[in-house]
């Protein structure tokens, strides 16, 4: 009797953290989960599940300048692309707030092919729609055409002092000489964005999982994240069936 109530105990143990890993709910979310976004959607197949109980998604995406077609595709992930045209069609704007558009390859020479195309391909969206880059001058040329605009904080921000200093040095000339909406990074640099850029909005992702040996260390962190009103989205990871 004994053996099998521990082999229940454990069952129900292993079942109970399966179904937390894969539900949309945690509790760190309790409270604000208008802020909580779905990270890196690559596939058609997640979109029906993500729209049911995310706010919003995002996606990274590539301009194809021979083809003059922009893809969902991210260059260091090996899932197939998706022409974005065709993904964007499977959106219900009545089920999310927004998308944000994750950039992968845009620099100065694509920029105004970059912008018109993905500009004519969500005009008529009414959704909010979010381009974030390290380019932050190659960004500009989107500010007419309805987005916000997001500027991925450059740097580890784990280097050397010295080092360090540079770089916000350089994000601070950047945000004198160019025009955002928002700055955003991966949420560990979260007490470095506040403490340099106290006075910007400010959205972040958190990439790791249930299945990680720091997740009641993120867990709080997402928490304390999603409470700070200066903070708009975070992304977070959605496990799926799909590899991609």
């Amino acid at each position: 009797m004994r053996l099998k109530k521990i082999i229940f105990t454990i069952g129900f143990i292993v079942v109970f953290i399966l179904a937390y890993h894969y539900s949309p709910y945690k509790i760190e979310h309790v409270g604000q989960r208008n802020k909580v976004w779905a990270y890196r959607v690559s596939t058609i197949e997640k979109i029906d599940f993500i729209q049911n109980h995310y706010q919003g998604m995002e996606i990274d995406v590539m301009f194809d300048s021979e083809r003059q077609k922009l893809q969902v595709k991210h260059p260091n992930v090996d899932c197939p692309p998706i022409d974005l045209k065709l993904f964007l069609n499977t959106l219900n704007e009545n089920k999310i707030d927004g998308i944000w558009f994750d950039l992968k390859n845009l620099h100065i020479g694509n920029a105004a092919e970059f912008s018109n195309h993905l500009g004519k391909l969500t005009q008529d969206f009414k959704l909010k729609k979010i381009v974030e880059s390290p380019n932050i001058e190659s960004l500009q040329f989107f500010r007419d055409k309805d987005f916000k605009i997001s500027y991925y904080l450059p740097g580890s921000f784990d280097e050397d002092a010295e080092t360090l200093a540079s770089t916000i040095k350089l994000i601070k000339n950047h945000l004198d000489e160019f025009e955002v909406d928002f700055l955003s990074a991966e949420m560990n640099k979260y007490q470095l964005a506040k403490q340099h850029f106290p006075n910007q909005s400010l959205l972040f992702w958190s990439p790791r999982g249930t299945f990680h040996s720091e997740y009641f260390i993120d867990s709080w962190n997402r928490n304390r994240i999603l409470n700070d009103p200066k903070v708009e989205i975070l992304l977070v990871r959605v496990d799926f069936d799909s590899g991609c």
